[in-house]
This record gives C-alpha cells, structure tokens and sequence, in this order.
C-alpha cells in the first residue's frame, strides 16, 4: 500500500455517493446521498428550484400522447438531457430512496420519446429531492423476532398507455428496510385480485431469496428458519393463494393459464418454467411452511408508496417511518421550511407551467 500511496481508513463514511454516518451509541446507521443529489442539482441546473412535496404528482398522469408534436418541441426535448436525468435518478431510487422509485419508473418508461410534459416530471423528482435531501436508509437495531417481513402491492391498471398493472413490495429485516422493488407488469391483469396475484408471486420470490441469504449470513439451516411473512391488502389475493379451489371471481385467473399452457403446447414447445410455476408458486411455498401471507388494511400498506403516487399525507407516513428526516443540516435545506403544508394548487400549476 505504501507502494502506491494507498491508506486504509476503517472509519469511512462515504462508498460510491452513499454517505454512511454512525450514532454515537452505534446502535444506528443511515445511508443517505445528500452531497450526490446536490451535485445533480447543480449538474441540470436546478439548484434553485422550488421544493415540492411529493415526487410525483398523480393528478397530471402521463402517457405517449405527451410526445414532442410540433417542431418546437421537438428542438426543445433535442436539448434536453432526459436519458442521463434519469440514470442519475434511478441510481438513488435503487440505493436508498424508495420514496422516489415509483415517479423514476414512471418517467424511465418515456425515454425513447419524451416530451415537454415528461421533462417537467423529471424536474419536479428532483424538486421533491431538493425539500428532502437529508432523507435516506436508516438502519436501527431492533428487539423484533420477526427476521424477514414483506410487503406487496399493485396498481391495477395504472398505466394509462397498456392499461397493465404495476407491482410493488418492499422487505423488513429485522424492522429495517433492506429491500425494495417497483415494476410496471408484462402482461394486462382481467382484475386486481389477478394483479396482485402477479405481484406477490414476484414478492415471494425475492422473499425466498432473501431466506437463503440469512441462512449464509447466520450459518443457520435453510429448512430450520420460521416461516416468513407477508403482507397483502386483496383479500381475494389471499384466498387465491392460500386455497386451489376456483371461484367465479377469480376463474379468468384459471382460464389464462390454461391458454397459456394450450399455446405451448399447440407449438410442441417445452412451457417456460415461469409459466408453470407463476400461478401455484405461492400455494405450495405456503403448504410448505416457507411463507405466510395475511391481510393488512390498506393505510397499513407500506408497499403503496412504489406502485402509484401518493397524497402528501401518505406520502410522509412512509418516509417518517422508514427514511431519515433531519429537521436541518449544515449547508443543507431546511426541511422544517417545507414541513407545514404545501399549495397542492401551486405545485399542479407549476408542472404545467414549468419548462
């Protein structure tokens, strides 16, 4: 190390733009990326933009019918730097800001042809992360017995374009955040027992992932390990995949399968080992014992926040819980500034107005 004027600081507290800060009783950590998102702000020119309190706003949803139409438009978006924009904002969403993973999928899905409109929701992401720069991970040790924790949602038929769903969830180890995921779904769902159907399959599957892992960190036996949970806000989801047994409500669900499984075999084609396990994957991961899914009401419903845009109010019951919320920070913003009550009025005008 001396060699090439290498040193060793045990003590670091910043890894590729994740600022990592230690309370005094070490019992805490969080991860932030406060001085990355204040380098995106000054790159794309919006340092002294206006906060915002949402990140996206649900009341001016967007589509392709938002592309550039005229010449103007079309020399402005030229110029605009959407693509690197939304790289620089999918790096935090996937890092240690769920709160803006929902509005940076939403935004990610217009980038071969973005207009005017899905520049001013980009900008309003960043807006929304200006007001909340010291918000991030925060990782605390619990007494909670409970290892593995999940929650899954989905917004059936929130995509104004396909008319498809979008899945969400998220997992707790030990209480703390760790893991989280949001996705607009491949196929449309008939229902929304059908979509969330879709998603807690999804859920499961990262939740099966995650059982392994524990197993290695804590040299435990994978079989040994309790049963982990899952929250899920459908009853009819619950039912559907806690009993094989149809039901007129949930036959359609049945019925593409079996057209599915048709068309494979019409084709003297091997069927996918996704499409034999997606509708009774979680039925026998139950039966076994590995998985447990119960009913939480929607307010309850952690998940929410990464498959459509929220209200203010919801909004900030999830990052009060889960994300850090300093009231001010050297050098900062001060959040307190913005934590009374936002004109949802002037926000709608100003992503209509703002160019």
């Amino acid at each position: 190390m001396s060699k090439f004027g290498i040193t060793l600081n045990t003590s670091s507290n910043r890894l590729l733009g994740i600022e990592v800060h230690q309370s005094a009783d070490r019992h805490t950590i969080s991860l932030t990326q406060k001085q990355y998102h204040i380098d995106a702000l000054d790159e794309f020119g919006l340092a002294d933009c206006k906060p915002v309190s949402t990140p996206y706003n649900s009341a001016l949803p967007l589509s392709e019918t938002m592309a550039p139409s005229s010449p103007e438009e079309i020399a402005f978006m030229s110029n605009v730097p959407y693509k690197s924009a939304i790289g620089t904002l999918q790096f935090s969403a996937q890092h240690t800001r769920p709160d803006i993973a929902f509005a940076v999928n939403k935004v990610s899905q217009y980038s071969n042809n973005p207009g005017p409109q899905h520049w001013v929701a980009v900008k309003r992401i960043f807006r929304y992360i200006k007001g909340t720069l010291d918000h991030g991970i925060i990782l605390t040790k619990h007494d909670s017995t409970q290892y593995l924790v999940g929650y899954t949602d989905a917004d059936w038929g929130g995509c104004t374009d396909t008319s498809r769903s979008t899945t969400g969830y998220l997992f707790l180890w030990h209480g703390n955040l760790i893991s989280w995921h949001c996705q607009r779904q491949h196929v449309v769902a008939l229902s929304s027992s059908e979509a969330e159907y879709y998603s807690i399959s999804q859920g499961v599957q990262d939740g099966l992932y995650l059982r392994h892992l524990y197993s290695n960190f804590y040299s435990i036996n994978y079989e040994l390990l309790p049963t982990f949970q899952m929250w899920e806000d459908n009853q009819g989801c619950i039912k559907i995949s806690q009993h094989a047994t149809s039901h007129k409500n949930t036959k359609h669900i049945d019925m593409k399968h079996s057209e599915i499984v048709k068309w494979y075999n019409d084709k003297k084609k091997p069927i996918p080992r996704h499409i034999k396990m997606r509708y009774h994957f979680i039925r026998e991961h139950i039966a076994n014992g590995l998985v447990r899914v119960d009913y939480c009401p929607t307010d309850l419903q952690y998940a929410d926040i990464l498959t459509k845009g929220l209200l203010v109010h919801l909004h900030k019951k999830f990052t009060s819980t889960f994300l850090t919320f300093k009231s001010q920070q050297p050098g900062g913003v001060s959040n307190s500034n913005h934590s009374g009550s936002y004109d949802l009025l002037a926000e709608s005008h100003d992503d209509e107005t703002c160019q």
